[in-house]
């Protein structure tokens, strides 16, 4: 799951810090780990693909 962190931490299982606004992958239970701990991620929701279409051939006059 992607998230963006909104307070800086360090994660306690690798020490890596996650600075404010940068983006976090996790697993929904590391993400509720997390947020149990405090108010350090928001997710973030997948952008859905927009098809783009053919532009319609205009008819000559």
């Amino acid at each position: 799951m992607e998230c963006r962190v909104k307070t800086a931490f360090y994660d306690k299982y690798n020490g890596q810090f996650h600075d404010d606004g940068t983006a976090y992958f996790c697993t929904a239970e590391r993400f509720s780990e997390i947020q149990n701990q405090g108010d350090f991620l928001d997710t973030v929701e997948p952008e859905p693909e927009i098809e783009e279409k053919p532009a319609k051939k205009r008819l000559k006059e």
